[in-house]
């Protein structure tokens, strides 16, 4: 079963990671790079976080500690870029969605990308995001 997850997923690994490479990048660069850093902590979510939704401040738990601007870093910053989640992927022509942010809550609505986040490795996954 893993075997065969991680060749479907391999076939869509280029779709997938243009997702998470558009999404981080917006549209524009901006200082604290929120959308990133969403990706950033998607990656470092369990597959039932992700299934289930995982709240602002799980994520904000998990981004904090590793983002250059940490001391700067608050919050409402991840809020904003949350609430905007949606609109980022439809500016990028990424759809179907992959991600949603619904009642307080981040969520993967594309099955097949949690299975692509499963059967790939976190550094290379980071790596494709410009992260370490």
């Amino acid at each position: 079963v893993v075997e065969i997850a991680k060749l479907i997923s391999d076939d869509q690994a280029a779709r997938y990671r243009n997702f998470m490479v558009k999404f981080s990048e917006v549209l524009s660069v901006t200082e604290l790079e929120m959308y990133k850093w969403i990706i950033y902590g998607v990656i470092g979510c369990s597959t039932q976080d992700l299934r289930n939704g995982v709240t602002p401040g799980k994520l904000f738990n998990l981004i904090r500690p590793r983002h250059p601007k940490a001391d700067t870093l608050q919050l409402n910053n991840l809020l904003s870029a949350l609430e905007r989640v949606q609109t980022v992927q439809f500016k990028h022509k990424l759809q179907p969605l992959i991600l949603d942010y619904s009642n307080n809550s981040l969520f993967v609505v594309d099955a097949n990308f949690l299975v692509y986040l499963s059967t790939h490795e976190k550094a290379e996954l980071l790596n494709a995001i410009g992260l370490e």
